[in-house]
């Protein structure tokens, strides 16, 4: 659920794929707290009656009231009417958009996919490649009735080498086809359409086209499931989704229908374009249009692992240094020392053994006495 919030007004307002609603304030006694405070019941608004001042909030969702963290004004997208092809239109927006539409030519003509979008006969498939810290997506535009008009594109997965998955070249993949179509909406003036949405990957789908899911700083890859989201939230069309099982042409036996063999496709297109790409020295694309405001630790942004990292950021090298010190470390060997491989390491131990090492280790543990010691337990 995308929120933008009007100080003019004093609500949140939301679309939800029927029409707008806004979330009016808590009533409480007037301070600066309360200002933040919206209820989780909404009204109905219309949409000729929004208020000019809508920024797009950021809110941490509770069972009994919605709190605004902050709201911020996109950057204006550049002006239609200076493109001339809607290939020009892609290529003209800013770097936290353009790298998920690098290989589509300046000249292609989104005419006819824009007719289908409208005309509620538009598949979209995307699938993904991952390998050796390099992520590739492919994705495609077809109009169901006609397969000649199409719009393909490839991208190389935003983000640092070590946050590279499979799972973000999925998300990935559908953040390019989003924010297209969104995009196509935008240029074509398209105010009520279908885009049909199929994908191999289902945890991919669900985390970015569920309505019951709303992710968060605590999910890893939170920044590009938020933008692709918030690409969702920005139109006003239809968003049905659902998975197709991949590598279908491995069965020779097996039928394939129109869905499987694009996705089929796609997984061959994002795997040459990993071919292409992984052995090249390109800057890696690392702010994302319409994420939340983004962290950065140490010149590295973070978009995995919020709290962990956070923690070993303020805690880690004072960490670092008591065990060199208590375990009478020589300094020559100092260097030598892992971390982050001893830290994979024990990640992957039942939670039992991880406390039986660290408490020979280190001396104490965070059970029994140590907790109520701590007053984390009421006992030991």
């Amino acid at each position: 659920m995308g929120l933008d919030f009007s100080a003019s007004e004093g609500h949140l307002y939301c679309w939800d794929g029927a029409g707008w609603h806004f979330h009016p304030r808590q009533p409480s006694r007037a301070s600066q707290a309360a200002q933040t405070r919206f209820t989780r019941a909404s009204h109905p608004a219309s949409a000729e009656d929004l208020p000019h001042d809508l920024a797009r909030a950021t809110v941490d969702l509770q069972p009994t009231q919605i709190i605004c963290t902050g709201a911020c004004y996109d950057c204006p997208a550049p002006p239609v009417s200076g493109s001339t092809t809607f290939g020009a239109f892609l290529s003209s927006q800013i770097g936290g958009l353009r790298w998920a539409f690098l290989s589509v030519p300046h000249e292609v003509d989104g005419t006819g996919i824009a007719a289908a979008i409208a005309d509620g006969h538009c598949i979209a498939v995307s699938n993904g490649s991952f390998k050796e810290e390099h992520g590739t997506a492919a994705g495609i535009l077809v109009d169901q009735n006609n397969v000649n008009v199409r719009l393909t594109r490839e991208c190389i997965m935003p983000g640092a080498p070590s946050d590279q998955s499979a799972f973000r070249s999925k998300v990935a993949g559908l953040f390019s086809i989003c924010h297209m179509v969104r995009l196509l909406c935008e240029y074509y003036h398209i105010r009520q359409g279908q885009v049909q949405v199929r994908c191999n990957g289902q945890e991919a789908l669900f985390r970015v086209f569920s309505t019951t899911f709303e992710p968060s700083p605590r999910d890893a890859h939170f920044d590009l499931l938020i933008a692709t989201r918030s690409a969702i939230s920005a139109t006003n069309i239809a968003w049905p989704s659902r998975w197709v099982k991949g590598h279908q042409d491995d069965d020779p036996t097996c039928k394939l229908d129109n869905w499987a063999r694009l996705n089929i496709g796609m997984d061959l297109r994002a795997k040459y374009f990993w071919e292409l790409t992984h052995n090249g020295d390109a800057p890696r694309q690392l702010r994302i249009n319409r994420e939340p405001w983004p962290l950065w630790i140490g010149g590295n942004k973070v978009c995995c692992n919020l709290q962990g990292q956070v923690l070993d950021h303020v805690h880690g090298t004072a960490a670092q240094q008591w065990w060199l010190d208590n375990k009478n470390i020589p300094i020559h060997l100092r260097e030598t020392i892992d971390w982050k491989a001893s830290g994979s390491a024990l990640k992957q131990l039942k939670r039992s053994r991880q406390h039986w090492i660290v408490k020979h280790t280190s001396g104490f543990c965070s059970i029994g006495h140590m907790m109520a010691h701590w007053k984390q337990w009421p006992s030991p």
